[in-house]
């Protein structure tokens, strides 16, 4: 009996052999799987393949060991629960040391005599583009150099772990394994960062490129844990070099917590010296700045204003408490909407040390409040319109009568003369009763216009540039989300002119909302609006220039006629109210090319005559 038990043994040992020679030549491994495709064994050939030892993926899940991707393994998994057999799927996998891999997979279900699945049956051969071989396992450079890392970092005190993009880890020294019992082949969200999926701190490293820092205890000892992305088979990050140091023993547990709390928190937080220049910046103000720590280190903050406010150049802008709105140029070059608190931090003598500055993103709150406006103005856009048409009907329907009877009396009148029998007070009956009815459409028309005159302007004794300065913050704030820049260019000592400040005031926002609006299709380098006075023969001469083209000839000649506009989704209202405004105050809105290019918008007022 024990005879023929031998006898299997070596039968099943050959006919294993045999299988194993017959994938070698088909460059096929085959692994076996459980129902929950956890591996059960790990011939040569998959070591070969795949680079990681029997040790380490025995009794580990297929897609651990294979660095599959989630999406990739639920799909597997469905597919076995369904009981699908699959045929010559595509793996995008990883070998040890988190090299890319493509598999040609293909799987069977093993089921008992009562149909119950008792495993998965998989072969996996190596996916190799045309005209490309493939270099042996034992010759990668990257396996050579983590077994010479693995025994470096075995003389470090501290523990050090290496972890891939898919946060498998892939290597870990001696300490890793005990203080953190870190495992090769395990997720590293399971013992050194402690949280799994986006919250994961290596992979939020290497997506940002940005180092993390987070404090972890164990067995009695505080560690400074540190992520760093580095580069190992190109110049992209795509590896997180992990370790842990001893935590600074003169620091208290309050401490700490405030370092991490300012290091990990959801607003940028900048602390610069008394010259504006950066000493630290936390993870979220490197994420808005564009730019990684060590690149803020020594850089004026006030560089990455975009335009500088109110057309001051960085160095001019002195750092004061308080609140400030600016545009930030990114590292990258995009332009983002910043909200900053500065608060200063005097030193023992009271003068400043340093600068602290929190950074908080608004864009997306700007581009709500921007779909928002928009969706304000389309709604007054339709109102106006609906109140256009219904103006129109009123003026149809009181006109019509009265051109009904002029045209049914003329039509009388000709008919009448056709048949030559018309005596002279029947044609002056007639005469009158048409003059009366185009004195009845007049009379329509004169109440119209009445309705619609604006009222006479309410004029004051007012300062031209006093009116452009007050309105400067609305300036701003229409150009500040098309990126243009406001300058003023103000003549020193201008006269007084008579005026309704409030309709100069909306003569000027008009201007300059449309000058921002034919900036957004210029160069950002070039979008730059100036509103400029000077002093003109027996007044004030007010402009608003922008560096797009001259208008064409046809557009001048029609420039401020109701309801013409170049604009695909413009009324033709705006230069059409301004140009009605100026006119109640005896003045003409006339465009005018500006000698360095572009065009300006330019009118006069005349100035307060004194009494002699």
């Amino acid at each position: 009996m024990h005879r023929l038990q031998a006898e299997d043994t070596v039968e099943v040992k050959a006919a294993g052999r045999w299988v194993g020679a017959f994938a070698e030549l088909a460059h096929t491994v085959f692994v076996p799987t459980d129902p929950q495709l956890r591996i059960v064994h790990w011939p040569a050939s998959a070591e070969a393949l795949t680079g990681w030892r029997a040790e380490r993926a025995v009794g580990f899940g297929l897609g651990t060991v294979l660095s599959l991707a989630r999406a990739t393994l639920v799909d597997l998994r469905s597919a076995i629960d369904a009981g699908i057999d699959l045929n010559d799927v595509l793996l995008p996998a990883r070998r040890q040391g988190g090299s890319r891999c493509q598999l040609r997979a293909g799987a069977r279900i093993v089921r008992d005599e009562g149909g119950a699945t008792i495993g998965v049956a998989w072969s996996l051969r190596l996916e190799i583009p045309p005209g490309t071989t493939v270099p042996p396992a034992d010759s990668s450079v990257l396996d050579l150099a983590l077994a010479r890392w693995t025994r470096a970092f075995d003389r470090l005190p501290f523990p050090v772990a290496l972890v891939d993009t898919v946060g498998s880890v892939r290597l870990a020294n001696t300490q890793a394994s005990h203080l953190l019992g870190v495992e090769v082949g395990r997720p590293c969200c399971s013992t050194l960062c402690g949280a799994a999926g986006p919250q994961c701190r290596n992979s939020r490293a290497l997506r940002s490129l940005t180092p993390a820092h987070w404090e972890f205890e164990t067995q009695g000892k505080r560690l400074d844990m540190s992520a760093l992305p580095i580069a190992i088979h190109g110049e992209a990050p795509d590896f997180v070099l992990c370790f842990g140091t001893p935590s600074e023993p003169h620091l208290s547990a309050e401490l700490r917590k405030f370092f991490r709390a300012v290091d990990e928190n959801l607003v940028g937080v900048v602390i610069t010296d008394a010259s504006a220049r950066v000493e630290y910046a936390n993870q979220r103000a490197s994420e808005i700045l564009g730019c990684s720590p060590l690149e803020l280190v020594s850089r004026d903050v006030r560089e990455f204003y975009s335009p500088p406010p109110y057309g001051n150049s960085a160095a001019h802008i002195p750092l004061e408490q308080g609140s400030l709105e600016v545009q930030v140029q990114r590292g990258d070059g995009d332009l983002r909407p910043v909200r900053a608190a500065i608060s200063d931090i005097p030193d023992e003598d009271g003068q400043i040390a340093n600068w602290v500055i929190l950074l908080d993103d608004i864009s997306e709150r700007r581009a709500l409040e921007a779909r928002e406006r928009d969706l304000r103005e389309q709604v007054a856009r339709s109102a106006r319109l609906a109140a256009v048409g219904e103006i129109a009907t009123m003026i149809a329907h009181e006109i019509n009568q009265p051109l009904s009877n002029i045209a049914n009396f003329g039509r009388g009148l000709l008919h009448r003369l056709a048949r030559g029998k018309v005596d002279e007070s029947a044609l002056t009956d007639t005469l009158e009763e048409i003059v009366r009815q185009i004195e009845r459409a007049d009379t329509v028309v004169r109440n119209v216009r009445r309705l619609a005159r604006s009222p006479a302007a309410k004029t004051t004794s007012a300062d031209a540039n006093a009116l452009i300065n007050a309105n400067l913050p609305t300036f701003h704030l229409l150009a500040r989300s098309a990126g243009v820049r406001i300058d003023t260019d103000l003549a020193g000592t201008l006269p007084a002119v008579p005026a309704d400040a409030s309709q100069i005031e909306q003569v000027l926002i008009n201007l300059v909302k449309n000058a921002v609006e034919v900036c957004e299709s210029l160069p950002a380098e070039t979008r730059r609006v100036t509103v400029r006075t000077r002093l003109a023969a027996g007044g004030v001469a007010i402009e608003v220039a922008d560096p797009a083209p001259m208008l064409s000839p046809e557009s001048l000649k029609r420039i401020g006629e109701p309801f013409y506009t170049t604009k695909p989704d413009g009324l033709g209202l705006g230069l059409s109210i301004s140009r009605t405004l100026l006119e109640n105050h005896g003045s003409r809105l006339s465009v005018r090319p500006q000698p360095e290019g572009g065009k300006a918008f330019h009118f006069e007022l005349a100035a307060v005559h004194e009494p002699d």
